[in-house]
């Protein structure tokens, strides 16, 4: 092999090497943002809830309900 040869057998292999980085790289990135995505759209939610329970509790107490209402304070034995 020629040292043209060799040259042309080394750019060709950082060439390979490049864009398998790029592309491991990308997905990794990808990857990244979609987890960020998820997390900020939770996040809203998660916001919604405390202003929500911080609301009730600034009006006097009462009972939170599993599908998000309230009631009037309870003593447990409505249950």
């Amino acid at each position: 092999m020629t040292p043209e040869e060799e040259w042309q057998a080394n750019q060709a292999r950082q060439a390979e090497e490049a864009a398998r980085w790029e592309a491991s790289t990308r997905a990794h990135l990808d990857a990244r943002r979609a987890t960020l995505a998820a997390r900020q759209a939770r996040q809203a939610d998660e916001i919604a809830e405390i202003q929500h329970r911080f609301r009730v509790a600034m009006m006097g107490g009462g009972t939170l309900r599993p599908d998000g209402t309230y009631g009037p304070p309870t003593n447990g034995d409505d249950q």
